[in-house]
């Protein structure tokens, strides 16, 4: 089982996932889970400071996971031939839950790289709370209804104007759905991340569109 997560710009969404992850592991231990990024092993470079000097990206894979709500490293042979149950190369996921399987209590991660991950997250789920902003907005009445009952669009209303281009603004010149005159003041609430990505955004609406 997997997922994917676009966090965008919020960092914060990314470590919030590793706080679940970290609990949902320790609430049924029978679970074992990983996560990364575009960057890779990220919390490898969160605790890079404290890493063993054989660990780099290139021997990271399959070895960074979550079990039992502590995260562990498989660690390589220190020689040839020594600790059988480890793989000479990077293991397979197969090898990787065998491995952890059989002996969590020895890939348990050091504790100051598990300080390290743990600083990250700490203050969770309280934290949610205080990423959120509410802001007075003056939408079409269509858009109110829309986002009372799926309020996770607005994320990705905000990316798509966000990042438009010249194409996407095509699609901005006449609006037949949400009119202008339909508007209406309500309350919608932000991550502070996109409402920072709205306010510092300069636009004109095309006359067209009956917006000013």
């Amino acid at each position: 089982m997997f997922g994917v997560t676009k966090f965008g710009d919020n960092i914060e969404d990314e470590w919030f996932i590793v706080y679940v992850i970290k609990q949902i592991t320790k609430e049924f231990p029978e679970l074992v889970a990983r996560i990364e990024d575009n960057d890779g092993e990220f919390l490898l470079i969160e605790a890079a400071d404290f890493l063993p000097k054989w660990l780099d990206p290139e021997n990271s894979t399959n070895r960074v996971f979550f079990c039992h709500g502590e995260l562990c490293i498989i660690p390589a042979p220190r020689k040839s031939g020594a600790e059988s149950w480890l793989p000479t190369t990077p293991p397979t996921i197969p090898q990787a839950l065998n491995i952890i399987t059989a002996h969590s209590e020895k890939i348990l991660a050091s504790e100051s790289i598990r300080a390290a991950v743990n600083r990250r997250i700490r203050g969770y789920p309280e934290k949610i709370q205080a990423s959120l902003h509410r802001a007075h907005c003056f939408l079409p009445a269509g858009i109110v209804a829309v986002l009372k009952q799926r309020p996770r669009l607005v994320a990705a209303a905000v990316q798509a104007f966000y990042l438009r281009d010249p194409i996407d603004l095509r699609a901005c010149r006449v609006f037949k759905t949400f009119l202008p005159e339909t508007r209406i003041m309500t309350s919608v609430t932000f991550t502070k991340c996109l409402y920072a990505q709205l306010v510092q955004q300069r636009f004109v609406p095309d006359r067209r569109s009956g917006y000013k």
